[in-house]
């Protein structure tokens, strides 16, 4: 699917269903996904909005990024890149130090949302 297409399909969508959904991760078969669930945002910094999915309290604590067009999923503990779809090698080493430095915040959010 190219960008072209998936932008019109994504409009489609939003006509049809009402909705705006908050964003899209571009998927390794180039497909998107509506993220419709509730997105907790812990920290918008440089442009990077930190998240996580109101539904994935039973994995461990990771936090999602976007940015643009980009996205990625860090595991917290110990701090690594799960997923990547656009962010340059620069781009992730500068999130890995947001996410350092602000360690205790994205846990304090998590265990507080979740209930832990």
């Amino acid at each position: 699917m190219t960008r072209r297409n998936a932008a019109m399909a994504e409009k489609k969508i939003r006509q049809r269903s009402g909705l705006r959904p908050s964003g899209y991760l571009k998927s390794s078969f180039n497909c998107f996904y509506y993220l419709c669930l509730a997105l907790p945002t812990v920290l918008i910094i440089k442009g990077y909005r930190l998240f996580f999915f109101s539904n994935e309290g039973s994995e461990p604590i990771h936090i999602h990024i976007e940015k643009a067009q980009c996205y990625a999923k860090f595991w917290i503990d110990p701090l690594c890149v799960v997923l990547n779809y656009g962010f340059t090698g620069k781009e992730l080493r500068e999130i890995g130090d947001i996410i350092e430095d602000n360690e205790l915040l994205i846990r304090g959010k998590w265990d507080e949302y979740f209930s832990r």
